[in-house]
């Protein structure tokens, strides 16, 4: 991956230093232990994507991969806004109505709302230093994100907030359809 992006990306060290993305480099490769599956892998190496700072170096997972799981595995229920820190339900895809439009999402399947969107948004690209295009890809496409860095449970145990009340749940996955 290091040798084909300095072979063909255009300016891989405009935002970020050579001996800074050698060192990522460097960590990632070192941290590699045993092997690893395209998921495991994907996680592993999407951080590059904060430390190149390039809009257009996308990492995404294999076609095949995301073909597959767009078809026979299931995503989270629901649209969310994502606002400042902090999740909301926008839209409730799922005929289990318990989690209505507008309840704040504290956290889903034991990880809170602050770490989830850590882990999301270190791992998007960027333009530069501007961090509004990470939040907007979260905002957008938060299920598919999601599912990258936390997979494609069938079910979703999640906690939730409406009237500084808290509330917890599980809903059954849905499949991308």
């Amino acid at each position: 991956l290091k040798q084909k992006l300095e072979v063909h990306h255009p300016n891989l060290y405009l935002y970020t230093d050579k001996k800074i993305i050698d060192s990522v480099f460097d960590r990632l490769t070192n941290s590699i232990t045993e092997p690893m599956t395209e998921w495991e892998f994907y996680k592993h190496i999407t951080i590059l994507s904060s430390v190149i700072k390039d809009g257009h170096t996308i990492i995404l997972p294999s076609s095949y991969t995301t073909a597959y799981h767009n078809t026979n595995s299931k995503f989270l229920p629901y649209k969310l806004r994502l606002i400042g820190n902090c999740l909301f339900t926008e839209m409730v895809l799922t005929g289990n109505s318990t989690i209505q439009e507008g309840a704040e999402i504290t956290a889903i399947n034991g990880q809170d709302a602050q770490t989830i969107i850590h882990q999301l948004t270190e791992r998007q690209v960027r333009d530069g230093y501007n961090e509004t295009y990470p939040a907007w890809i979260i905002d957008n496409y938060f299920r598919e994100y999601y599912s990258y860095i936390y997979g494609h449970p069938a079910e979703f145990t999640i906690q939730y907030r409406i009237n500084n009340t808290n509330f917890e749940t599980t809903v059954a996955g849905l499949s991308k359809d």
